[in-house]
Formats: structure tokens, C-alpha cells, sequence
């Protein structure tokens, strides 16, 4: 009996969800073969054009994508660069990813990042966070929690800001991965490297966002937030 309710919940499972992950970050190779069919409106704030493509060395947005990837392999990548190792390279580029993600009917945003990395969040970037949020009751925001935040983390897991309505951000934390796909060879072979801290755990809640609202269309903003709480096992406010 319970094989065959798992085949019918399978069978309405859709291959592929409309679900949109905006990964802002240090941008992404989108040619590459893993991410065929997956990408949509990239872009580059920075140099301001269609291609993210990262720096050499630039592998962090690469390590986000595939974690998120790993939680929901049917939700499609929103690869946005706006930021280098040495933080964002123009005024409000944080903004206008943010922007270029609600422009273009992002899901999530996932931003690895956080004020303890030196970036900061200005009033420019939570004006476009606040009007992401209320363009849709669904979207949720995603921001890897300060360094400080994490010595109350358990063991092996990170702490994430989702943040809400009000732009009062809940501290959950998740488990994080051992490695992650960090870039490919010149054959289009993944590298892994280790990958770890808030970024991953940013990562991971993004992916785990973005599975529940593609299995569940009808889940509003309020259910999502109480689905990862529960998921997390923990709220910290």
C-alpha cells in the first residue's frame, strides 16, 4: 500500500518547476554543461551584461549554485553576479541584484553573504529586499548569518537570515555540506572542494526553499517560514 501511494506522489511530481533561485554572488559559468536548461536572465551587475561569468578564482557563486542545485535539482538558476573576493566592485551593486531578481520573477534570493564579510546592508539594499518581498506573497530572502551568530550553532551546522515583511530576519540553522562542486575542468569535469559555514547553510535553506514551493504550489510566505523552522529544528529570536 505505501509503495504505491509513493508511485502516485512521484507521478505528480512535475519533472521540471517553475521555481526561481536568484544566486547572488560572485557569478557562474552558465555554459557549462551541468546547468543546460537550468539558467535563466543571468546577469552582471558589475560589468553589466547578460554573462556572470566569475573571475578566475571566483569559485563561491559556483559553490552556492550547487548546493542549491543538490536540495532541488528541478529549480532553475538565477545567476547574478554583483560581488568579487574583495566585495562588490560598484556603489549598490548588492541593490541591484536585488532588483534584477525581483525584475525578473525570482522565487529566492540567496545571498551568501553577510555584514560580517565587510559588505554591509545599506538602505539602498533593504529598500530592494522590502520590495522584493511585498511584489509577491511567496518570494522569500536568504542571507548567510554574521560569523558571531554561529558560535550558538550545533555542531556541523550554520546559522541563516530569512529574513521577513518587516526586514526582521529569523536565525535558523541547517547542516552543512562536507564539499560541494567548486568549478570545472577544462574537460567540464566537476572540481569539489571543501565548502562549508553560512555560505553553505544559505545554500542549503535556498534549496530546501525552493523544494518546498515546487512540491507545494499553494504554500504562502507565512507556511514556507514555519516549514524551514521546522526543517531547522530551531528558531533563534
Amino acid at each position: 500500500m505505501h509503495m504505491v501511494l509513493l508511485a502516485l506522489a512521484l507521478s505528480v511530481i512535475p519533472e521540471r518547476s517553475e521555481i526561481r533561485i536568484a544566486v547572488l554572488d560572485s557569478g557562474l559559468h552558465v555554459k557549462a554543461s551541468a546547468y543546460r536548461g537550468r539558467i535563466v536572465t543571468p546577469y552582471d551587475v558589475i560589468r553589466q551584461r547578460p554573462d556572470p561569468k566569475p573571475n578566475h578564482g571566483d569559485d563561491h557563486g559556483t559553490c552556492v549554485a550547487n548546493v542549491i542545485t543538490s536540495m532541488c535539482p528541478t529549480c532553475l538558476l538565477m545567476p547574478v553576479r554583483m560581488l568579487t573576493r574583495s566585495g562588490p566592485n560598484r556603489s549598490h551593486a548588492d541593490a541591484e541584484a536585488v532588483r534584477w531578481a525581483a525584475e525578473h520573477d525570482a522565487d529566492v534570493i540567496v545571498a551568501s553573504w553577510g555584514m560580517n564579510d565587510g559588505l554591509g546592508f545599506s538602505s539602498a539594499l533593504l529598500k530592494e529586499v522590502h520590495a522584493f518581498l511585498h511584489g509577491n506573497g511567496r518570494r522569500v530572502a536568504l542571507f548567510a548569518a554574521p560569523r558571531d551568530a554561529n558560535a550558538k550553532a550545533p555542531e556541523d551546522a550554520r546559522y541563516v537570515d530569512v529574513v521577513h515583511d518587516t526586514m526582521d530576519p529569523t536565525r535558523l540553522y541547517t547542516q552543512v555540506p562536507k564539499k560541494s562542486v567548486c568549478g570545472f575542468d577544462a574537460l567540464g569535469s566537476p572540481m569539489m572542494r571543501p565548502f562549508s559555514g553560512s555560505s553553505a547553510a544559505a545554500a542549503v535553506m535556498g534549496g530546501r526553499a525552493g523544494k518546498i514551493m515546487s512540491l507545494d504550489p499553494s504554500v504562502d510566505r507565512t507556511g514556507l517560514y514555519q516549514r524551514l523552522a521546522v526543517v531547522s529544528g530551531e528558531s533563534n529570536e
